[in-house]
């Protein structure tokens, strides 16, 4: 009798030791620390974040299993970057993925040490995020827009569209305590300078909240102008392009925009950078170095896909006729 006890009592000790050692051999989950821009009341609703967790999921990650997602969510409010960021570096993150240049500052900044993927960013060099795109060195890399390039692109798209046009509206992001976005501040350059040489007479407009949308439409209509150019990037929700889209369509003004959201919420026309292939790529790198690359050894990568959507039954409501050469260049066509 005592024996079998014993050999019971070591087959048990045997099956714990099996499984402590099983224990021990399972990797806690990665943790992934997120700094949105918006509040985390539309995420759903972004096709760049649909698509970047998607990706994931596609990749192996599973939240609550291998991976730990930690989201901090800015409301449009870039003063809030820095201490969310640090709220980030506290919680012990794996890699951060940070989108616009004043969040990633902030975020580097936190958290000196620790991989940091950049999205929605033009100038990554001239940010002073990497030394190069094809080595960036420290521990930063993502995917550059070049978004600063389309500031004039839309202004040429603007007068294709409207040959007759002489004045031009731009709506932008009201300045923040630190002034302009370096990568408004170099976009309004290049178009007013493009103005001055296509004889269109550009006035820039501030956005500060979703309460100066119609007040700024009035002034617009109050000046006769032809078109209107949107970049807005921090003030950006859904309920401010909701306002946009619609007092552009009562206002019977052509309005371009920068994302295709604004397209999906009654909006003319939209020429920029893909979100989704934004949102994929954001995805590819957090999955690269949360299996051991360093940022460092992952070149920066430029976009070589761009959305051109046209909405013709937006057309239709302002009694616009969308040129032929226009529509065949167009990636998407809405009826």
């Amino acid at each position: 009798m005592k024996r079998r006890l014993f050999v019971i009592g070591a087959g048990a000790a045997a099956g714990c030791a099996a499984l402590g050692t099983l224990a021990q051999s399972a990797p806690p989950p990665k943790r992934l620390g997120c700094l949105w821009t918006g509040p985390g009341t539309d995420m759903n609703q972004s096709p760049f974040v649909v698509t970047f967790y998607a990706r994931l999921r596609e990749l192996g990650w599973r939240e609550g299993s291998n991976l730990v997602i930690v989201n901090r969510f800015a409301g449009n409010d870039p003063l809030r970057y820095e201490p969310l960021a640090r709220e980030l570096a506290a919680e012990k993150v794996d890699v951060i993925h940070a989108m616009f240049p004043q969040a990633v500052s902030a975020a580097r900044k936190a958290a000196p040490n620790t991989p940091i993927v950049f999205s929605i960013v033009s100038e990554p060099v001239s940010d002073g995020f990497v030394a190069s795109l094809a080595r960036p060195g420290g521990n930063l890399t993502g995917a550059t827009t070049r978004e600063v390039e389309f500031f004039a692109k839309r202004l040429q798209l603007a007068h294709e569209l409207l040959p007759g046009a002489r004045r031009v509206a731009v709506l932008v992001d009201k300045p923040g305590p630190q002034g302009r976005l370096p990568l408004v501040a170099r976009g309004l350059k290049d178009l007013v300078d493009l103005g001055k040489r296509t004889g269109i007479a550009v006035e820039v407009f501030d956005l500060g909240s979703v309460d100066d949308v119609r007040p700024l439409f009035q002034r617009l209509v109050a000046g006769r102008f032809d078109a209107l150019l949107v970049f807005v990037y921090v003030r950006v929700s859904v309920e401010n392009r909701r306002a946009i889209t619609e007092q552009a369509e009562r206002a019977r003004l052509p309005a371009i925009y920068g994302s295709t959201a604004y397209v999906d919420r009654g909006g003319l026309m939209a020429y920029g950078q893909s979100p989704t292939e934004l949102g994929q790529r954001a995805a590819n790198y957090v999955d690269k170095i949360l299996r051991g690359a360093r940022p460092a050894d992952l070149p920066v990568e430029e976009p070589n896909v761009y959305d051109f959507v046209i909405n013709l039954k937006a057309a239709r409501a302002i009694g616009l006729t969308i040129p032929q050469s226009i529509l065949l260049r167009a990636t998407q066509v809405i009826e």
